[in-house]
């Protein structure tokens, strides 16, 4: 799967260094302030760290909102 793809330590997480890594590749550099706005919305539990049901509502949103 996509998320698969960008949990290069296979834990079931996207940990802060793997989201800017994806941010890089996808969008290029985000300011450290952009990247706490991201996960502030992204991350519902505030562990820093975006898991599988987060990445999916997350995206699943983003998704429905351009259709």
């Amino acid at each position: 799967s996509c998320f698969d793809t960008f949990d290069k330590t296979n834990d079931g997480t996207l940990d802060l260094k793997e989201i800017k890594n994806i941010v890089k590749t996808v969008t290029g550099n985000w300011s450290r302030e952009e990247i706490d706005l991201f996960m502030q919305n992204v991350d519902k539990d505030n562990d820093w760290c975006i898991d599988f049901d987060e990445f999916i509502f997350h995206f699943a949103s983003n998704l429905q909102s351009h259709i």
